[in-house]
């Protein structure tokens, strides 16, 4: 299992809309969606508040259309870590990647704009609809690594794979949970390590490997 590593920050956005989206999505996680103000954005963003009405419209569709823009980024990163080979390293990569995020976002700030998209798709069912596209996707290369290990002989299974990537993305998002309503408890450190282990016993291999 590789050490945990913040990566570089980001450029900035190239386009008004891409900049108005960052914006929405920072105020998101600062501010929680209820309280995320179209005059915050537009100050974060340089732009004014006609800017953010004329490629948004209304604030609510400012806001779906940063949720729906967000995990697609994650969800893209996350397949870009399911790379070919070894299903061990990838399998390790995915479950750094929900730990570490790849861009200047840091553990707390993104976990929190989760959080916040759970508690919107809650009440919102065209959201609710995207989060189970959200969810196939993100089981997707959990599925097609563990599959790879087991037909290559390195995994043996204690349970079918579908229950496996089921439990572990439910890990994945208690823990997360944990880890901002009790930092010191559940580190991003220990909720890797809780993961590994238990991914470990469940596919009957061991993830730490040299990288």
């Amino acid at each position: 299992m590789t050490d945990i590593a913040r990566p570089a920050a980001a450029g900035a956005r190239d386009t008004p809309r891409e900049s108005i989206l960052d914006a929405a999505a920072r105020a998101i996680s600062e501010r929680g969606a209820d309280n995320a103000r179209l005059r915050d954005i537009a100050r974060a963003s340089g732009l004014s508040i006609g800017a953010l009405q004329h490629h948004f419209g209304a604030r609510d569709d400012l806001l779906a259309e940063t949720f729906r823009q967000f995990n697609d980024e994650s969800i893209a990163a996350f397949h870009a870590s399911a790379r070919d080979g070894d299903p061990r390293e990838r399998l390790a990569a995915l479950l750094q990647l929900c730990v570490v995020p790849r861009d200047s976002w840091t553990f707390h700030e993104k976990w929190s704009v989760w959080l916040e998209f759970w508690s919107a798709s809650n009440r919102d069912p065209e959201l609710r609809d995207h989060s189970v596209d959200i969810y196939t996707s993100w089981r997707a290369p959990f599925r097609q690594a563990i599959d790879d290990g087991i037909n290559t002989g390195l995994f043996q299974p204690r349970a079918p794979v579908e229950d496996i990537v089921d439990r572990l993305i439910a890990a994945i998002d208690g823990l997360a949970v944990r880890s901002l309503l009790e930092p010191e408890r559940i580190t991003p450190e220990r909720m890797l390590k809780l993961l590994t282990d238990s991914l470990e016993s469940d596919i009957g291999a061991s993830l730490r490997v040299a990288v």
